[in-house]
This record gives C-alpha cells, sequence and structure tokens, in this order.
C-alpha cells in the first residue's frame, strides 16, 4: 500500500475574515431598462465579513419578484444595498454588494440560506471602519488562542 497523501484546505481570500453574527438588512437593486427597482428592506445575520465581502445568512432569495442573484431580464446581476450594524463602538456601514453564490442550509428546520456577498463599494470611511473592527476582532481571536495554546502545551 501506498502512502496515503495529507492535502491541507488553503484559504485563497486576499482579506482576512471574522466570525462573527451582526445584524444586517439588505435592499435588492435590479437595474431596469428606465430606472433601478428596489424591494422592500430584508434582514440578515452575518456569519462571516472582511474589507472585500461578507457571508449572510438569510430566509429569503427572492423578494417581491427581484432575486438576489439576477435581474428580471437575466442579463444582469442585481446588487444588495447592505446596512451591516457593527457592535456599538463603531459605526453601522452601507456597502453596496453582488452576490457570487448561495446555498440552503442543508441542516435547518426552517428555509435558511448561506450567501456569499462581495463588496463593489465601500466609502473610503466605512473601508477604515471595517479595517478598524476586524483587525481589533482578528487580534482578540489571535490572543485567546495564544492562551489557549500556552495552556494545553504547558508541562
Amino acid at each position: 500500500m501506498g502512502k496515503k497523501l495529507k492535502y491541507e484546505r488553503f484559504d485563497k481570500r486576499k482579506y482576512a475574515r471574522i466570525n462573527t453574527a451582526l445584524d444586517t438588512r439588505f435592499v435588492i437593486i435590479s437595474q431596469g431598462t428606465d430606472r433601478d427597482i428596489f424591494s422592500r428592506t430584508m434582514q440578515a445575520k452575518t456569519k462571516s465579513i472582511s474589507i472585500s465581502g461578507v457571508s449572510l445568512v438569510t430566509n429569503t432569495v427572492q423578494v417581491e419578484g427581484l432575486h438576489i442573484c439576477s435581474s428580471i431580464s437575466g442579463m444582469a446581476k442585481n446588487k444588495l444595498k447592505l446596512e451591516i450594524d457593527l457592535p456599538s463602538n463603531y459605526k453601522t456601514i452601507t456597502p453596496i454588494g453582488e452576490v457570487c453564490w448561495y446555498d440552503l442550509i442543508p441542516e435547518s428546520e426552517e428555509y435558511l440560506y448561506n450567501v456569499g456577498v462581495s463588496f463593489i463599494e465601500l466609502s473610503e470611511e466605512d473601508s477604515e471602519v471595517l479595517n478598524r473592527f476586524t483587525t481589533t476582532e482578528r487580534k482578540k481571536t489571535k490572543t485567546s488562542l495564544s492562551f489557549l495554546r500556552k495552556w494545553f502545551l504547558r508541562e
């Protein structure tokens, strides 16, 4: 028998993401021929967030005939206008994004979807706030992991 190969999963993301559940609202924006069409506001929670995008959990992928991915004509991608409530010592950020992927969460008792959104518009101020938040949270995680590592490896 040959040796078993061990495969490692590499995260190819450009920016580190933070696993956190933040209250989020979104509106679907569909580009019509003469004007944009907006859905009503829907609720979601973040699963993870980075400076380049967010993973959301929501109970809908279609609102008032507008799908989170493609326009009514199917020729263009819809956009999501997001409001993401960062913790109280930060401000709410309002990026515009496009859905890259979505899937149904199989183990959920109700219909819930994971939705991957890439930010296509993020103001300089929101970018700075989000960068500060993710950097601070990453440091907290590293500190707690460092403590646990030392505790488990003590002699």
